[in-house]
């Protein structure tokens, strides 16, 4: 009797660690189908002859180990990171700070990616600045523009440097900076033109205007909670400005405005309920409303903008922050790009569709690309917001 109690006691334990295994086993499974659906998240039918849902995938999971990197280590431990011509993630390691690299290098390798084991993988490079030091650099420059006869300062880490323009360069000037910086930090070049802000009064397609000319909307957007969208804010238009449409409708008013700083907008408040943004560019590519994925901007990082005169125009950020002067106005944070361009796509969407979403709006172009702000620096009483009613 005492043996059948024993046995019967063994087999039910047996069991039951046998359940315990299988539903182990299949949350296990389950969680990584799950992550694997996570990354797939994001990609729409409309970006297929641009970019395959498998490549969506790796992408984003290398935006997501870019992020991962960032936020475990200091800007003092390394030299930042970009995305290649290939689309690979390159890692800059500080040659003299080998203890600092290993480390780094041993994290990355201990992330469980998904997607890359047989796709696209990180690289690495040695440069000689850290981020911490590129990033002191560009603000002791930028803080001094006007002292040091600089028009534009821009923070390069794919190449290490800190690009400075000038309208011409002479030996005074580098005097001056290197007074404030390590000129082996610092890359000069000589301002080709002026900043150009695009508007014009051509009509037709996105384009919307006002009494300072045409241009592009692009986001929808709320202030306070009130509806409305976005457009540029160097047009000059006033507070209580009327904005027209393209077919010469009313679309609203503006009723907040910041051209300076880190921004240049106009929030145009709808002027009825009936008006709610259009989820769609003309081409049909579903615009990403999610400004919350987007805070970490990378050199090499594919975008696209779509404006009014231009249409859809693909391109790579060049320099995620630079600070320049334009329209009166001091801007710091801007992000340069080699996007194509013209008059009439200022306040144009700048998205990504490899997961990372809505990057920001286009204001103008400079000789050797184009600029726009970053959404994620947007007031936090605006929010980009696709609405329906």
């Amino acid at each position: 009797m005492k043996r059948a109690k024993y046995v019967k006691k063994v087999f039910t334990s047996l069991l039951l660690s046998s359940l315990i295994l299988m539903i182990s086993a299949s949350a296990a499974s389950g969680n990584f189908n799950f992550e694997k659906e996570r990354l797939y998240e994001g990609w729409d039918e409309s970006y297929s002859d641009l970019i395959s849902k498998e490549e969506f995938a790796q992408q984003k999971e290398l935006h997501i180990l870019a992020n991962k990197i960032d936020e475990t280590f200091s800007p003092k431990d390394f030299g930042g990171s970009y995305y290649d011509d290939d689309g690979a993630l390159v890692i800059n390691l500080v040659g003299r700070l080998s203890e600092k690299s290993m480390q780094l290098k041993k994290f990355v390798d201990a992330q469980n990616m998904i997607t890359l084991k047989n796709g696209i993988d990180y690289k690495t490079k040695v440069v000689a600045f850290t981020l911490q030091e590129l990033v002191d650099c560009y603000n002791k420059l930028g803080d001094n523009m006007k002292d040091l006869d600089i028009t534009f300062v821009g923070r390069d880490e794919k190449n290490g440097y800190v690009e400075v323009r000038v309208d011409k360069l002479t030996q005074e000037i580098r005097d001056k900076v290197a007074k404030v910086v390590d000129l082996r930090m610092v890359f000069f070049k000589e301002k080709q033109s002026n900043f150009e802000y695009h508007v014009n009064t051509v009509m037709g397609g996105t384009r919307y205007t006002c009494g300072n000319g045409g241009f592009t909307a692009a986001w929808g957007a709320t202030y306070n909670g009130t509806k409305g969208f976005l457009i540029t804010g160097h047009h000059g238009q006033a507070i209580n400005s009327p904005v027209y449409r393209g077919d010469g409708k009313k679309a609203g008013k503006v009723t907040f405005k910041n051209e300076s700083g880190k921004t240049d907008f106009s929030f145009v408040t709808r002027e009825d309920s009936s008006w709610v943004p259009n989820p769609e560019t003309p081409k049909g590519r579903t615009l990403p409303y999610n400004r919350t994925s987007t805070t970490n901007y990378k050199a090499g990082q594919k975008v696209y903008m779509h404006g009014s005169t231009s249409g859809e125009r693909p391109g790579t950020i060049t320099i995620p922050s630079v600070k320049t002067t334009y329209a009166g106005f001091n801007h710091e944070d801007l992000v340069l790009a080699n996007y194509f361009s013209q008059s009439g796509d200022s306040g144009a969407p700048v998205f990504a569709i490899d997961g990372t979403g809505a990057y920001g709006q286009h204001v103008g172009i400079i000789p050797d690309g184009a600029l726009f702000y970053k959404l994620s620096n947007l007031p936090s009483n605006i929010t980009i917001s696709y609405y329906t009613s």
